[in-house]
């Protein structure tokens, strides 16, 4: 179809200039993107700094509220400056005041106003400087069956789209602020972000756990009654023997609660561990090892003769 008034060789001719003026305009509309919850003000899908204290009777959630529509409805830019009062330190955005810390905010979280507003104003720079769209850069880990959040953040996060590669891998989903990843099938996939002006890619692997089996754990140790350290020597080695893990594999006891078991009694023992092995997802868990004190063999009497 030919627009009227205008011969089929022009509109052939504007299609590619119309095409990057569109694009152009596209990118000029997606400056930067502001939204908060509850107390965190988010920049570019980006949280920025958290409000722990109520000011001229407006809750944290009221505050992160208001700052937002004054993000807004201003003019941002940078450098961002800071400009102490009588009632507060105040840093800016160009001409936009963005938030105020206060002596109860630094106390709210326990670090003096000077270094607060230093670090929410370096936290700024950084949301305000990102490109169109960020993912992490190195790879996804997680097991079969297990979920992760992958945060997307830029300029142009919020209308960002996605794409799996190999779907019996991985499960995607968009949600807010960023991606849910749920590992479906051992192997791995990339994940293809796109938004109006920009694209990124993410790598997937869902892998084994380094705990391939937890059986039931059993220790046996003698004394009347058992020492403590001695009952945690015991678990410690039924946990190296008989918990199932992936090869080369490095068990850590984080915590035994090693007590005295008087002879005869069995105890069941809670203890943490930790477990890495190469190419697998760490196991950090519980496992519950049963110790039995069997006591001290009595010594037979030497046989006498009349």
């Amino acid at each position: 179809m030919v627009s009227e008034g205008y011969p089929a060789t022009i509109v052939k001719g504007l299609r590619p200039l119309l095409f990057q003026l569109f694009v152009l305009l596209t990118a000029l509309s997606f400056a930067h993107s502001y939204r908060s919850d509850g107390g965190t003000v988010f920049v570019n899908e980006m949280p920025t700094f958290t409000l722990k204290s109520s000011l001229d009777g407006y809750s944290p959630s009221d505050r992160a509220f208001k700052i937002v529509n004054t993000l807004t409805d201003g003019s941002v830019s940078l450098p961002l400056t800071i400009k102490p009062t009588s009632k507060g330190t105040w840093v800016y955005a160009g001409k936009t005041r963005v938030v105020r810390v206060t002596a109860a905010e630094a106390k709210a979280h326990n670090l003096p106003i000077t270094e607060l507003v230093s670090q929410w104003k370096r936290v700024l720079e950084t949301a305000l400087g990102l490109p169109p769209i960020q993912a992490p850069a190195g790879p996804e880990q997680l097991g079969v069956g297990a979920n992760a959040f992958v945060a997307l953040v830029g300029t142009e996060a919020q209308f960002a789209t996605i794409k799996v590669g190999n779907s019996s891998v991985a499960r995607i989903e968009r949600i807010m602020g960023g991606i849910k990843v749920v590992g479906l099938a051992l192997g791995e996939t990339t994940v293809a972000i796109h938004t109006p002006t920009s694209h990124a890619q993410l790598l997937v692997k869902v892998l084994p756990s380094a705990v391939d089996e937890i059986p039931e754990l059993l220790a046996e140790v003698r004394g009347d009654p058992a020492r403590p350290s001695e009952v945690q020597a015991v678990i410690a080695a039924a946990i190296q023997a008989g918990l199932k893990t992936a090869k080369d594999a490095r068990i850590e006891i984080i915590s035994a609660n090693g007590r005295r078991i008087p002879a005869g009694s069995m105890v069941s023992i809670p203890v943490k561990i930790r477990v890495l092995a190469p190419d697998t997802i760490p196991y950090s868990g519980t496992v519950t090892v049963k110790v039995k004190n069997l006591g001290i063999p009595k010594e037979k009497k030497a046989h006498r003769t009349p």
